[in-house]
């Protein structure tokens, strides 16, 4: 009954200040249109808050304790599969799938029914502090245009592999026998662009890839230029087996592919 009565004299007050037409009560008005503004404010602040509280701009949160052995244990006890960590990295929309086939299910363990992930901080002057307010969603996106793009340059020196082979086997007389060979030198210097033109470009994507330390970012310049580099000397030479005859210009093509990338890892 209090609060009723205090609130039945509030607006007693306020109505009396809006229909005083003393120029004391111009001053009141004035006074209340301020409260009303500052309320408005207020609200848009508390509004703004609670929005950054349900939607954090970061995916990651440091956290520093006094002991070692603290970190021991909490790892221990948090008992992170590692097969987890690698799938959250690169296919994080899994998540959902992978809390279903885990058996764990303890409440400290999700925040907003989002799976959190413990690991040990990796060394500050490793940290790439700007990419922090990249999400992990958009990370994702990121990483997938890149591997499409590095992908695009691998097929485009595939069918350049592809199209000067067949020009060779479309020559069959002892006259094109100098052009064979001029196609074959082609062919090599071919693909020691194409090879450049994709070592550069997986060093450059690998910035916009917006990995949180350095680490990381080398570790997906190493793991993207392994792939790439599977993809051109192991299965562009097996199209040329199957999609082409196997004759002698074929190997010529071959050798082109797999020297060149032993003289790279030899004399990088």
């Amino acid at each position: 009954m209090n609060d009723k009565k205090k609130k039945l004299k509030i607006t007693r007050i306020v109505k009396d200040l809006c229909f005083d037409d003393s120029p004391r009560g111009s001053q009141k008005k004035k006074v209340t249109q301020q409260i009303k503004s500052c309320l408005k404010y207020k609200y848009k602040i508390n509004r703004f808050l609670t929005f950054n509280n349900l939607y954090q701009r970061t995916d990651y949160v440091l956290v520093t304790l006094q002991e070692e052995s603290g970190v021991d244990q909490i790892l221990e006890k948090c008992n992170l599969n590692k097969w987890y960590g690698v799938i959250m990295d690169y296919f994080g929309c899994c998540h959902q799938l992978l809390n279903y086939f885990n058996y764990d299910k303890q409440k400290w363990k999700f925040i907003n029914d989002q799976r959190v992930y413990i690991r040990r901080a990796p060394e500050p002057l490793d940290i790439i502090w700007q990419n922090f307010n990249t999400s992990h969603s958009e990370k994702r996106c990121k990483r997938l245009m890149v591997f499409s793009l590095n992908f695009f340059v691998v097929l485009i020196g595939a069918f350049i592999v592809y199209g000067i082979s067949y020009t060779q086997n479309q020559a069959q007389s002892s006259n094109t026998f100098y052009v064979k060979y001029l196609l074959s030198g082609l062919c090599a210097l071919a693909i020691l662009i194409i090879n450049q033109i994709l070592e550069m470009l997986i060093k450059i994507t690998s910035k916009y890839e917006k990995h949180t330390t350095y680490t990381k970012e080398t570790r997906s310049v190493m793991v993207t230029q392994t792939i790439m580099q599977f993809l051109k000397t192991a299965l562009v030479p097996f199209g040329l087996f199957i999609f082409t005859d196997f004759i002698q210009n074929n190997l010529t093509a071959i050798y082109n592919l797999i020297i060149l990338q032993m003289l790279e890892i030899l004399d990088p």
